[in-house]
């Protein structure tokens, strides 16, 4: 759920059988109707989503198992594009991940 907006909810499905793809969705209405925000990788399960508390439109997705370009995804217009922004972490899998605020200066998850 969003920080200031108990309205605006985020859920994940990582459906993998048969070839299936993860995909996030939000709500703006606490879950009555869902938006897609991010189909990716279907050999790679996302674990966890977090986003700027004071920023709901900026974003981050983290990625299990062992692909070393599929590890954390970024999204700073609510989920309409996403950018890899996956780096030189090491190549083991990123179980979740977390907002921090940094003195509101933007890119502070971690």
């Amino acid at each position: 759920t969003a920080r200031g907006n108990a309205s605006r909810v985020y859920a994940g499905d990582n459906d993998m059988s048969g070839g299936g793809t993860q995909r996030a969705y939000t709500s703006s209405n606490k879950g009555v109707s869902w938006t897609e925000i991010y189909a990716g990788y279907s050999e790679v399960p996302f674990t966890d989503l977090t986003f700027n508390a004071d920023n709901g439109s900026e974003m981050w997705l983290s990625f299990g198992g062992y692909d070393a370009s599929k590890k954390v995804m970024y999204s700073n217009n609510g989920g309409s594009s996403w950018t890899n922004v996956t780096g030189s972490l090491p190549n083991v899998p990123v179980n979740c991940i977390v907002f921090d605020d940094n003195n509101g200066s933007p890119g502070g998850a971690i």
